[in-house]
């Protein structure tokens, strides 16, 4: 145990699968274990603390704490010892173990080190210094000013304590110590500090003056690097931003970015993360992730910076991950953004390259490009192709030409050319100046005015006209069920309450996943209000439900009782969405289709699920504990119930009326079948399935990663499922819950 603790402290950063199994093998002696770091740190064999941290941290249980606290409080202990068993602690949230004079100086003394690199550490060290003493602090503040010399460092820490800080005195000593750092993180820091008075706010102002002159708007900082990729359809495209630098931490600040709606999505990466994610995405699948190609470092920032107006300009709020992964990017606040300006030089004419521009659409980077549910423009093409005596038959030409002019009058030649525009840039990225040429041309093109007779257009349009995209409901996306049970119940006990609402959250998130995907694609939600949304009507549907059976008599089983139980979910759900912000879509302006779909599919969960098909019967009894059967795999209902779930509300988003769907039958090959029963679709049944360990759901081989699962008991390995693969990458908890539990990927 002492060799290969030794190894993992020496060794920061082995590949995860190394990684992961080293902890597994500790976990079997955890106390053990727990004791053995602490000795390593007595005899100075640790190599990189942030990792010997992660380490103990991982090990480490609430029955630990008195040893750790015997350490923290040791002054005659190491110091990294002392660090690491106090930041343990904290993390337990037991601050009040800490009684040693020094503790809370060693601490923030050790941190401000790793804070600008390792967002995790900022939580603790702000209660840490919250809860201290006033004179306390300002002892802090003026050595951290004296001895902080890194100017990243001293942004970072006093940009954090300026968060925590209620004092005017201190806060304007913060804020002058700031001032005083020369570098573009504390412009950066400076520019987010929200200022309480017109004192603090005329010195945040000359600060940024004086900084703002002395910086170099032209030189990137060295070390850092930035890739991207194509834009999908709905002109959302990766940017990746990458500091290496020998003799410091590696960075990385990962984003997906919309061409209409701002930034989407943000990870943000420090020291053994960035390694652990990059061997991860090593062994993906091509269609596991995107592309990305290097580009100039001031042209991928101004496309972040461009995305983040777009995001003020029209009142969105930026995914809960997107501050961590700019202040990763606070050294490049002084660079002047250069947006790109592709230019293709080729010997094929302009017109021999928009002949064949409906080509590029065969490219790996085009996908998945074409006009989904959400473009309302091309409602009417497509159920007008089923009132026609053969459905089947393929568009002719002047109804593509009707539908090009319906995008064009709805100003999709302008959205048009800025996907084009950003992907000749990610072409000549890569290397292929012939594409690039072509996508410029189409963009001029549609700058000139022409539209419906350009043949990538048509192309387009005449793939899109099909009528199931106004009928059909999108492929269910939505995590595991196993996965909205971690992030629900975490360790609390199962109660047959709690686990009604975890299944509750499950079928609202396929509630809110078919309701998006029936707007345009820039009035979508972030994928974090949506989670957030979903777990708090799980919470208040749970109440309500079981409120109802509680009370219910026999009457109760009529339809009216179940409309009046649906009005009142609504108007709850309603409720909640209100005092969560939630702006109304142009799409639906009383968000009415979105409250109806989650009443929906509560009543659907509750009704044909838990009292028809469920023996476990959870919303009856929902004070009960939960047997381990009912929280765990596989679903308590059986595997149809499952399927009911996901794929609810059935094959149809929108029911076809009896002609509608004989119709449609005839265009997918099919057999006409009007009903709408929540089941897969025949073609994904007859698919090869493999169940995913991760997530215990029967998935395609079509969905299968690279991946493997490696398990702590003997056996071969285990494929998991892409979905699994790219939250084990992304998610740390996730991930240790998977390592603590069943083994490590590789």
């Amino acid at each position: 145990m002492r060799n290969l603790l030794g190894d993992l402290m020496r060794h920061p950063a082995w590949n995860v699968a190394q990684f992961d199994r080293a902890l597994a093998e500790l976990s079997k002696r955890r106390s053990l274990a727990v004791r053995q770091i602490l000795l390593l740190h007595r005899e100075g064999r640790v190599a990189d603390e942030v990792a010997a941290l992660e380490v103990l941290g991982r090990l480490a249980r609430p029955e630990d704490d008195p040893a750790l606290a015997a350490v923290a409080n040791d002054p005659h202990a190491p110091e990294s010892a002392r660090v690491a068993s106090a930041l343990v602690l904290l993390g337990h949230d037991q601050p009040d173990l800490l009684t040693a004079g020094d503790v809370t100086a060693l601490v923030l003394r050790w941190q401000a080190r790793f804070v600008s690199e390792e967002p995790a550490l900022r939580y603790p060290l702000a209660r840490l210094y919250q809860v201290a003493p006033r004179d306390e602090r300002a002892g802090w503040i003026a050595l951290q000013d004296e001895e902080l010399r890194d100017p990243e460092a001293r942004a970072a820490m006093f940009e954090m304590l300026l968060e925590v800080e209620r004092d005017p005195a201190l806060r304007l000593f913060l804020l002058e110590a700031m001032a005083r750092t020369a570098h573009a993180a504390a412009r950066a820091g400076l520019r987010r500090v929200v200022p309480r008075g017109s004192e603090e706010r005329d010195l945040i102002t000359g600060a940024l003056a004086v900084l703002a002159a002395e910086a170099d708007p032209n030189r990137v900082p060295t070390g850092w690097t930035a890739r991207v990729g194509f834009c999908d359809g709905t002109g959302v495209f990766p940017l990746r931003f990458d500091f290496r630098l020998a003799g410091q931490r590696p960075r990385s600040a990962l984003f997906l970015l919309s061409l209409d709606a701002g930034v989407r999505d943000a990870l943000s990466l420090a020291g053994h993360e960035v390694g652990r994610y990059d061997g991860l995405a090593a062994g993906d699948d091509p269609a596991d992730g995107p592309l990305l190609f290097e580009i100039a470092v001031p042209a991928a920032w101004a496309m972040v910076l461009e995305a983040e107006r777009a995001d003020l300009r029209d009142g969105r709020t930026a995914p809960r991950d997107h501050l961590a992964a700019r202040r990763l990017l606070d050294p490049l606040a002084d660079l002047a953004p250069r947006a790109a300006e592709p230019h293709a030089e080729t010997a094929a004419t302009t017109d021999d390259l928009l002949a064949g521009s409906d080509r590029l659409l065969d490219a790996p980077g085009y996908a998945d490009w074409g006009y989904d549910a959400g473009e309302h423009a091309l409602d009417e093409f497509r159920l007008g192709l089923l009132a026609r005596s053969r459905p089947s038959a393929p568009p002719d030409d002047a109804t593509v030409t009707r539908a090009a002019e319906a995008l064009r009058r709805a100003g999709e030649p302008r959205r048009l050319a800025r996907l084009l525009a950003h992907n000749a840039v990610a072409h000549l990225a890569a290397g292929e100046t012939g594409q690039a040429a072509a996508a410029l041309a189409v963009t001029s093109a549609l700058a000139q005015g022409r539209f419906a007779d350009v043949p990538l257009v048509r192309r387009l349009v005449r793939e899109s006209l099909h009528p199931g995209h106004y009928f059909l409901a999108p492929r269910s996306e939505v995590p595991s069920r196993t996965t909205v049970m971690g992030m629900m119940l975490g360790r609390r006990r199962p109660t047959k309450a709690r686990i009604f609402a975890v299944d509750l959250a499950w079928i609202l998130l396929r509630a809110f996943e078919v309701w998006a995907s029936r707007l345009p694609p820039r009035e979508r939600p972030h994928d974090d209000r949506v989670q957030d949304a979903a777990f708090a009507m799980a919470q208040t549907g749970t109440r309500v439900a079981t409120r109802w059976l509680g009370g219910r008599d026999g009457a109760r089983e009529q339809d009216d009782s179940r409309e009046a139980l649906l009005a009142e979910l609504s108007d709850d759900y309603r409720a909640l969405l209100h005092d969560l912000g939630w702006m109304p879509p142009a799409h639906d302006p009383d968000l009415a289709r979105l409250v109806e779909g989650l009443g929906r599919a509560t009543l659907a969960l509750l009704f044909d699920v838990c009292l028809a098909r469920c023996a476990a019967r959870c919303p009856e009894q929902p004070r009960r504990l939960a047997s381990s059967e009912e929280g765990r795999r596989p679903f308590p209902a059986g595997p149809e119930a499952e399927d009911f779930v996901r794929s609810w509300p059935g094959r149809f988003a929108a029911l076809p009326s009896p002609e509608q769907a004989s119709a449609l039958a005839s265009v997918l090959g099919e057999g006409a079948d009007p009903a709408n029963r929540p089941a897969p679709l025949p073609a994904a049944a007859a698919d090869p399935v493999f169940l995913c360990p991760l997530c215990e759901e029967r998935r395609p081989a079509a969905a299968r990663s690279r991946a493997v699962l490696l398990p702590h008991a003997e056996g071969p390995p285990q494929p998991v499922c892409r979905r699994c693969h790219g939250i084990y990458r992304r998610d740390a908890l996730f991930r240790e819950q998977v390592v603590s539990r069943l083994g490590s990927l590789s």
